[in-house]
């Protein structure tokens, strides 16, 4: 008698089978991340940050500290996902803050977008590794709901390169996204891992489940979705019936579900316990980031339907709402993704397309039960991603169907499997396409400029805030014409833009264009004003821009750098307040708008208006510096005693009151301001940041004032520099007070010739406030380390802003940039620069051009040509006059070295003559050579005087000090010489902090 044999059971997916799928998923991507071969056209990813993962790395404060050493792991676990950059989304993610956290621990150093070294691989290889997980999971899920090899590995190979993964895995910001789906995935595997016919997963599955989907909500907001997917997956257990029937019957079944509902809402509290939320109040989300959130509920309805049926077509790279329909867009926003009232034709289709889709499942389901439930389960996470139900930060985020993305590949899944090894080779081929797309779409994530010139040139041209995210960046690489393009479009398409109005006035005044700069940034403040109703509202200072900021910035266009008249920014104060903003910071602006016009008593009025109406550290410290110039001292204590305690971190009383005594004695008593300075650094405990930033402030003021012999005078320079150091590393606030204290340190590294640190200064500096005086050092810096084009660059923005109307503003200074911008375009060799310098010697602008023009001649060997341009402007300019006997000299010694080159004497004698007319890098090179010529003996000694002047003009402090020290120990050097010399190098070495 014969026995039946059981039936097999199915084969599950072979590791090989797997790890092909793992391969797939990485393959496209290593390259891009970790290779940028200069001859690939747009280069690569490389080392770069882009978009949110730079924001994180350079803005988490938190991040940051754990970088530098200061900080530590567990506060970056507890911090917000943002660092405080968005407190319209606080949001608090603490496993996937975890992961940032470690990132930043393998590096071990603050990230610097402008050398990224390695800073970005461990960030690459997280996104790398989830991807491939995820991929993995996806092939884990399928076999547990279809239970067929081929339905597994088709699912996790149409899933790894969908074009719709490229926001996610080529943004380190990112993988908050990505770790919150992985684990959402494990805890689908998890809940569905029993038998294809069980009727659940039992308490333990539930248990698993929900402790993986908590780790996933406290990843990302994903997480959340977990439990409606699940509820309508769970509708493929049916074996027979409808979908309705199905669905029913997962609601008999649903109450395990608690078990995961239990764990989210778990989630949910801690997150929101820790200080954050889940989601953005409407009233704070930016209207052009998501227009939907300032629309009526039912438009907004409608319009998050609308979003939701084009994230079908979006999951599979063709995207209705983009410009370029194929291939998404990081951005969707303004005028491209519209809030339309809500039965617009838009949204009606968009509806229509749900509803069709929802029927078409339940017209199927009956005949395919597994894939019906994966469509209507993306269908639901898509609406509930959506701004349907809850406003989010964007009206449409690609990054978000990421999810959905997986649901969609497992339902796409049979269709290929069931045709067995040809439907494989045919989702390979698809995946293998997927990637090579992908491969192509990572040179625009090269750098955040190529990201979002490539959005705003392609994928999202109506964009307003694709526009602005591009203006600001070319803001900061200083191309201002250029950013001012872009920001010029953005304000056309969202007028209302706050943000695109605020850059414009930065790049605006960048130009010079000091009344539209005003006018623009009014424009701001305005906006701002009417977001918030006419009304203060404290919360909104949080904001980027905050309100206040942008009060402070239009009082520095207007005020300080001269754009208005001081009456005229009054009387634009005073409309703020008719129209009902009644802020704090119009009244400190008006108080110091009144002071500048002699008005004490208003000015106290306005004062202590801003106080009743929230005290802050500005308007108390405003005040009490108003009563101790008005000598009532008593006064500005009885105010620093009532109003510190208001301020948890700025209790020391005795401290404030020290510090504003100090900044009133700075004008008459500098001894006096150092001392107490000194003191309240010495002595005072608990001082805040601010407060430390002031003291460090008031002593390298008051270090600069003093009054001394040379060498007594370098060393206080050398102190000063060491308090600004100090002063502001642990100080990030941008005031009035910060930017001087920053330009003052940019002067002393750059007199100092600590060219590395004052280029970087610098550049800060600039990236807050345009300066000609900064693009002067920053230009000159540049030159005199062979960077010739970008010298050129920076000198001639200096020239321009050292120019008004008919004459320059600071002649010296104007002549200086001219003189360096001249050799820098000599330096270099292409066509474009020799037409540009053959340009500058015709140009005659101003009188101070030709002086510049005689001046490099006659410092170039071509002393005869000055010397005819002096004679024939002699009469015209009387400066002529007393740089004739150098020109004179000049030609003779031109004459002389032809007859006799390479003259020691000769040489030492030009050195100096070169460095008079403004030549250091010439004079330099004489001075050298002078030396290399000479013998030992009294007249080597002699010409290392010259080399060592030369140095020090060319800011090699060190090297200067070398030759001072050399020409010292040399026992021929004249002894006239010798009490020069030693002065020098006392005047070097206390520049240096050697003394």
């Amino acid at each position: 008698m014969s026995t039946q044999s059981a039936p097999s059971a199915p084969l599950e997916p072979a590791t090989w089978q797997r790890m092909g799928v793992a391969l797939v998923a990485v393959m496209f991507l290593i390259w891009p991340f970790l290779y940028a071969p200069a001859a690939r056209t747009g280069g690569s990813q490389g080392a770069e940050l882009v978009r949110d993962g730079r924001a994180l790395m350079v803005g988490h404060p938190e991040l940051r500290a754990l970088a530098e050493g200061t900080g530590s792991f567990g506060a970056v676990v507890g911090s917000d996902w943002w660092g405080g950059a968005r407190p319209e989304v606080a949001l608090h993610r603490p496993v996937a803050s975890a992961l940032m956290g470690l990132g930043t621990l393998v590096v071990g150093e603050p990230y610097n977008p402008a050398q990224p070294g390695g800073g970005a691989i461990p960030f690459k290889l997280f996104s790398l590794a989830l991807h491939a997980i995820a991929a993995l999971l996806v092939v884990e899920l399928g076999w547990r709901l279809f239970r067929k090899a081929p339905h597994a590995i088709a699912a996790g190979l149409l899933f790894v390169a969908l074009p719709v993964h490229a926001d996610v895995v080529l943004d380190a910001g990112g993988l908050a996204l990505q770790l919150g789906a992985v684990f959402s995935l494990a805890s689908l595997c998890v809940w569905f891992g029993g038998s294809a016919d069980a009727r659940g997963p039992g308490l333990a599955g539930a248990a698993g489940a929900a402790v993986l989907a908590l780790f996933g909500a406290l990843s990302h907001e994903v997480a959340f979705l977990v439990v409606p997917v699940i509820f309508v997956l769970e509708a493929s257990r049916a074996r027979a019936g409808s979908l309705a029937a199905a669905l029913g019957g997962a609601l008999g079944r649903a109450g395990l579900l608690a078990v995961p509902a239990l764990a989210l809402a778990l989630a949910a509290g801690l997150r929101v316990a820790m200080g954050g939320g889940l989601l953005p109040s409407g009233d704070f989300v930016d209207p052009v980031a998501n227009p939907l959130a300032a629309a009526g509920g039912l438009d907004r309805v409608l319009g998050g339907l609308r979003m939701a049926a084009a994230g079908l077509p979006a999951v599979l790279g063709f995207d209705p709402l983009a410009s370029r329909i194929f291939g998404g867009s990081p951005d969707h926003s303004a005028a491209q993704v519209t809030a339309l009232s809500a039965f617009a034709p838009a949204n009606l289709l968009g509806l229509a397309a749900l509803l069709g889709a929802v029927a078409l499942t339940f017209a199927l389901f009956p005949r395919c039960r597994t894939r019906g439930a994966l469509f209507l389960a993306a269908l639901v996470a898509l609406v509930l991603g959506s701004n349907a139900l809850f406003v989010l930060p964007e009206a449409f985020s690609t990054r978000l169907l990421l999810l959905p993305a997986a649901l969609i590949a497992l339902f796409a899944a049979p269709f290929f499997g069931r045709l067995g090894k040809p439907g494989l080779l045919g989702a390979l081929v698809l995946a293998l396409a997927g990637g090579a797309w992908l491969h192509g779409e990572a040179r625009h994530w090269r750098t955040p400029t190529d990201l979002w010139r490539h959005v705003a040139d392609h994928t999202a041209r109506q964009s307003a805030r694709a526009h602005t995210e591009l203006g600001g960046l070319l803001l900061g690489e200083l191309l201002h014409a250029m950013g001012k393009n872009s920001l010029e479009r953005a304000v056309a398409l969202a007028p209302g833009h706050v943000a695109a109005h605020a850059l414009l006035a930065e790049a605006q005044a960048a130009n010079f264009e000091g009344e539209a700069a005003a006018a623009s940034m009014r424009r701001a403040v305005e906006l701002s004003a009417e977001r918030s109703g006419w009304r203060y509202d404290p919360r909104r200072d949080d904001i980027v821009p905050s309100p206040s900021l942008l009060l402070w910035r239009a009082n520095q266009l207007e005020v300080v750098e001269g754009a208005r008249s001081p009456e005229e920014h009054l009387e634009w104060l005073d409309s703020l307040l008719e129209r009902g903003y009644d802020s704090p910071a119009v009244e400190l602006y008006r108080a110091r708008t009144l002071l500048d016009m002699g008005d004490e008593a208003r000015a106290e009025t306005a004062l202590r208006r801003s106080l009743e109406l929230l005290p802050t550290v500005e308007n108390v410290r405003s005040l009490g510096r108003l009563l101790l110039n008005t000598g009532r001292a008593e006064e500005a204590l009885a105010l620093y005693r009532e109003m510190a305690p208001r301020f948890e971190d700025r209790q020391n009383v005795e401290a404030e009151l020290l510090l504003h005594q100090a900044g009133a004695e700075l004008a008459v008593a500098p001894e006096r301001a150092l001392e107490l300075a000194t003191r309240i650094l010495d002595e005072a405990k608990d001082l805040s940041a601010e407060q430390r930033f002031q003291a460090n402030f008031v002593a390298a003021q008051a270090l600069l004032d003093l009054p001394g012999d040379p060498v007594e005078v370098a060393h206080n320079k050398y102190r000063a520099a060491d308090h600004l150091s100090v002063g502001l590393a642990g100080y990030r606030e941008i005031n009035e007070d910060t930017y001087f204290a920053m330009h003052s340190l940019g002067l002393l590294l750059f007199g100092q010739g600590r060219y590395d640190r004052a280029e970087t200064v610098i550049r800060d500096v600039l990236g807050n406030r345009e300066g000609a005086s900064q693009r002067w050092m920053l230009g000159t810096i540049l030159a005199r380390t062979g960077r010739y084009a970008d010298a050129v660059q920076q000198l001639e923005l200096a020239r321009a802003g050292l120019t008004r109307g008919a004459e320059p503003v600071s002649p010296e200074l104007y002549m200086s940039a001219s003189l360096e911008r001249l050799a820098a375009l000599e330096a270099l060799a292409d066509d474009k620069a020799a037409a540009e310098y053959a340009a500058a010697l015709a140009e005659r602008e101003f009188p101070e051009d030709t002086e510049v023009v005689a001046r490099h001649l006659a410092a170039h060997g071509r002393a005869a040509e000055a010397l005819e341009i002096a004679r024939s402007r002699v009469s015209e300019q009387p400066r002529f006059a007393t740089l004739m006997p150098a020109l004179e000299r000049a030609v003779v010694l031109d004459r002389d070295d032809s007859a006799d080159p390479g003259n020691a004497a000769l040489l030492a004698e030009r050195s100096s003559l070169r460095l008079f007319l403004g030549n250091a890098a010439a004079a330099l090179e004489d001075a050298r050579a002078s030396v290399d010529a000479t013998p030992a003996g009294p007249d080597r000694g002699a010409r290392l005087v010259f080399l060592a002047q030369a140095q020090a003009a060319m800011g090699a402090t060190e090297d200067a000090l070398a030759t001072w020290q050399a020409a010292a120990d040399d026992p021929q050097t004249p002894a006239q010489d010798m009490e020069r010399v030693e002065r020098e190098i006392a005047v070097l070495k206390a520049l240096l902090g050697r003394s």
